[in-house]
């Protein structure tokens, strides 16, 4: 949903998505980017299970199942008033939190082996995952989710070779830790448990991929 705009949005979820879900199930993800006036209207359709088409004056009955999703703290969105109160309490009938990929680290080689066959017979190649790769994905915190865990996989699969591809995956992992802890390598090598000298020896052989050097500045000592 996100990035689409409103009209567009109205017009895909309502007629589209609920009338080919009737009498089946409909998965509306990110439903926190959802403008707050659609919001409404959602809320009319899971309230009287009817709606009309958009310039439409027919109504349209709806019997669907609506399973949601979102990153989004929607109590904080209800507060800050970015979200319906009383579509939120519609919604939250059965409510499942799934761990963000940082509190399933076992999980983790399993998800980087499925990725890594889906994507050798997308692009055709054969790489094979090191123990050394394998070991950073599976250190790494992942802020950006399966969705980064994904693509950290793809551009090891487009770039054909191991090495390299672990040497991509360790510059991302050092650049979001260190974003993560505003710079401040003393605290980077605590989250990465790797040596500060190791950690300094990094960031200058990475320079290529962006990263400045370890004696330059936003870094923290």
């Amino acid at each position: 949903m996100r990035g689409l705009p409103e009209d567009l949005l109205e017009s895909e979820v309502k007629p589209g998505k609920f009338e080919l879900a009737r009498g089946g199930t409909i998965f509306l993800d990110e439903i926190g980017e959802v403008p707050l006036r659609l919001q409404a209207k959602l809320l009319h359709v899971l309230q009287d299970g009817e709606f009309a088409r958009v310039g439409g004056d027919s109504i349209i009955q709806s019997d669907v199942r609506v399973i949601v999703a979102t990153t989004r703290d929607l109590e904080s969105a209800i507060e800050s008033g970015r979200f319906r109160e009383d579509l939120y309490y519609r919604l939250n009938v059965i409510a499942i939190r799934v761990p963000p990929l940082r509190e399933r680290p076992d999980e983790i080689p399993i998800l980087a082996d499925y990725f890594l066959r889906r994507f050798n017979t997308e692009y055709r190649r054969s790489v094979a995952m090191s123990a050394a790769t394998l070991r950073t994905f599976t250190d790494y915190a992942w802020p950006g989710k399966i969705r980064e865990l994904e693509n950290a996989v793809r551009r090891m699969v487009v770039l054909r070779s191991a090495r390299e591809a672990t040497r991509d995956v360790e510059c991302v992992v050092i650049r979001a830790t260190l974003e993560r802890v505003n710079w401040n390598r003393r605290k980077a090598t605590r989250l990465l448990q790797m040596s500060y000298r190791t950690l300094l020896n990094k960031i200058g052989a990475y320079r290529v991929a962006g990263l400045p050097s370890g004696d330059t500045e936003p870094f923290v000592a």
